[in-house]
């Protein structure tokens, strides 16, 4: 159910912070964690957005990789919408 408008607290300024990609990946760690999944999957959750690369973390490597080509199918799908978009004015 959507909110009629923002003062009745759906979209408050709290929820929103929590949602924030530098809070997400500890809350991703510790559910995983709670869950008592291995360890790897936590170490996934919380540097999939890294900078830094781990050469011998294969999973962590295929997810970034998935990421990328997920990321770029975005892109390159935005393209052509706004080519579309344009070329119907």
């Amino acid at each position: 159910m959507m909110a009629e408008n923002a003062s009745d607290g759906l979209y408050s300024p709290e929820l929103i912070g929590s949602c924030s990609p530098t809070r997400i990946p500890p809350r991703g760690t510790g559910l995983l964690t709670s869950w008592r999944l291995p360890e790897m999957y936590s170490i996934i959750v919380r540097d999939h957005h890294s900078t830094v690369l781990d050469p011998g973390n294969v999973p962590l490597l295929v997810v970034r990789l998935a990421k990328s080509g997920v990321q770029q199918a975005e892109h390159r799908a935005q393209s052509r919408f706004n080519v579309v978009l344009a070329a119907n004015r």
